[in-house]
């Protein structure tokens, strides 16, 4: 974690609460001179991670209960949040949104839940019927994964 990051981090544990305002970042209550120093010296920085959080925030409204923004931004590497903060908000919140749909689907599938709209039946050659996204006949499924290790696939009732 660079330095901007840990005075983040640092105002925070110290019950500091930080937003944007525009262009400008608004702490409450106000701290100490010397932290105030470091917020203002490290404020690009600090700035650029409040968008993206309020991005990773926005992209999960529609997982509420699945995945929190925390949880998301932890799974990404340092470079890619690097190349998330340069991006326009709505790029950002659009890419953040696939990826959190994407992993929060991937940990339902490998608990042999369906996840919402994988409700067609479809045919796999190696799994059998399955329930997908859409009626097709298939070599190989996102159910694959659970059959290779022992975990449930979800099927339609009979």
């Amino acid at each position: 974690m660079n330095a901007a990051l840990r005075i983040l981090d640092d105002a925070r544990r110290q019950g500091l609460r930080l937003s944007l305002n525009g262009d400008k970042l608004h702490v409450e209550p106000v701290p100490a001179a010397e932290l105030l120093e470091s917020l203002r010296a490290a404020k690009p920085v600090i700035m650029a991670r409040l968008k993206l959080e309020s991005a990773a925030a926005e992209a999960c409204v529609s997982l509420k209960g699945y995945i929190t923004p925390a949880a998301l931004l932890s799974k990404l590497a340092p470079e890619d949040l690097a190349d998330l903060e340069s991006m326009p908000t709505d790029q950002a919140v659009r890419f953040l949104r696939a990826f959190a749909t994407a992993t929060v689907w991937t940990d339902m599938r490998r608990q042999g839940i369906a996840p919402p709209g994988w409700d067609k039946p479809a045919t796999c050659k190696l799994c059998g019927p399955v329930l997908l996204w859409t009626s097709i006949d298939v070599s190989g499924c996102p159910w694959c994964w659970n059959r290779l290790h022992g975990v449930k696939i979800p099927r339609l009732l009979s």
